[in-house]
């Protein structure tokens, strides 16, 4: 009777976090869209979707972007047709269901330790970073990653298939799928059944857009300038706020790039960046893959340290670009909430989210303006220097990790050994003192 009633009275206690976890994302995505009413320049580029949709040539629209996305968002024209508002709730009506499912999949998470500090962070990510969680479609790629990553472990397969669809809406997620195994046969089915779905979606680019339209989203990432928010061109920025007649912003690619004397020289800094990006992560994997079967965690670990990788070595930088790193961070911290590492790691997101918050939109016209503020500079350096020493932060947590022992195969025989010994003494002891 007494363990029924503590079943009860448990299953009454998570029944009433999960009603407290859902009162609380309904009153923060409210809050993100009051925020969205004060700062309207944020839902830009749902406009500029509406109206790149209206040319009915798939072959020209959103080049930029692999063709799947025009897929996301073809319905969303279909039933909006020329009314940009209507075309606007239902995209940020569809990330509000993405953002609402993947709350619940981390209260599910959070369930099996009773523990829900992931979900509870998750949420407040979305009041830090602000409506741009809502009004950008990077929401999808950072939760294919979160998901490729939570399924690794025990799923390759499917891991490999999260990471793939994360690739057809941004191609980074594809450079996950060979840190996800923990064995060589994992390894090997993770990566089949990633290189099969790429098949697949590439295909279907091929048929239905042609191969120009195909491959434009690799073509414009290399003619892309150097953009105002990269890291490379963070020392730019603060010279321009020093002498800004040595500097020119020009707005390109649909975004906002810095010209002037070191242009050249922070884009070749960037190449090299991403150059020692790779060799850092070449050897983290060699050192993880060796022990992982060990510690299955250091999967997480690997991916959250490349992901930032290729955020702060990329010569360009948008504010969405942190709903890649927040989601598996979400997921880390949901899975091992009482580790000290996830919640260091976790709070460092929701600081750089908050500043990159204040950032865009709040300060951006002041950054981009002749001359700029002051405020607004020091704003972006704080984030950006904050979000490298996320990243090598995790990169010297991957590495100290590493370097852990792990346990040989006599030793967990030895403790299997132990074990069954513990178990037989149990059951003699009971029979000693019937007798």
């Amino acid at each position: 009777m007494g363990a029924r009633m503590q079943a009860r009275s448990r299953d009454a206690g998570q029944l009433r976090m999960v009603l407290l976890i859902a009162a609380l994302w309904l009153a923060s995505r409210c809050a993100m869209l009051l925020i969205h009413r004060r700062e309207t320049d944020i839902d830009g580029d749902i406009g500029y979707f509406s109206d790149v949709l209206q040319q009915h040539d798939i072959g020209s629209m959103l080049t930029e972007y692999p063709t799947p996305v025009v897929g996301l968002m073809w319905p969303m024209h279909l039933i909006a047709g020329d009314d940009g508002d209507r075309f606007r709730q239902l995209f940020v009506g569809t990330m509000l269901v993405l953002d609402l499912l993947f709350t619940a999949y981390l209260v599910r998470i959070g369930a099996r330790s009773r523990d829900y500090l992931g979900a509870f962070a998750w949420i407040g990510f979305g009041l830090c970073l602000g409506p741009l969680v809502i009004f950008r479609f990077d929401l999808l790629p950072g939760i294919f990653a979160a998901l490729a990553i939570g399924l690794s472990a025990r799923a390759p397969v499917r891991a490999g298939i999260c990471a793939a669809l994360g690739f057809a809406f941004k191609l980074w997620p594809i450079v996950l799928v060979p840190l996800l195994a923990t064995r060589g046969r994992q390894l090997r089915r993770s990566c089949a059944a990633a290189a099969l779905t790429v098949v697949v979606l590439v295909d279907l680019s091929l048929v239905i857009a042609g191969a120009q339209r195909t491959l434009s989203p690799l073509t414009w990432q290399r003619d892309r300038g150097l953009q105002v928010e990269s890291l490379v061109a963070t020392p730019l920025m603060l010279d321009r706020l020093l002498r800004p007649d040595r500097w020119r912003i020009d707005y390109a690619h649909n975004a906002w790039e810095i010209n002037g004397p070191w242009t050249s020289a922070a884009q070749t800094a960037a190449g090299g960046m991403i150059g020692l990006s790779v060799c850092v992560v070449a050897f983290l994997w060699w050192r993880c893959f060796r022990v992982r079967h060990d510690r299955p965690e250091l999967t997480a670990w690997l991916c959250l340290a490349v992901i930032c990788l290729i955020i702060v070595s990329d010569k360009t930088f948008s504010p969405q670009y942190l709903l890649w790193i927040a989601p598996p961070a979400a997921l880390v911290l949901a899975t091992w909430p009482r580790v000290l590492a996830p919640r260091v790691l976790m709070g460092a997101v929701l600081v750089i989210g908050l500043t990159t918050q204040q950032l865009y939109p709040v300060h951006y016209n002041a950054m981009i303006a002749t001359p700029p503020s002051a405020l607004s500079v020091w704003l972006l350096i704080a984030r950006n220097v904050m979000l490298l020493a996320v990243t090598v932060g995790l990169c010297t947590y991957v590495w100290r990790q590493s370097l852990l022992p792990t346990r040989s195969a006599q030793d967990e025989g030895d403790e299997h050994n132990d074990e069954d010994h513990d178990a037989e003494r149990s059951e003699e002891q009971p029979a000693r003192r019937r007798g």
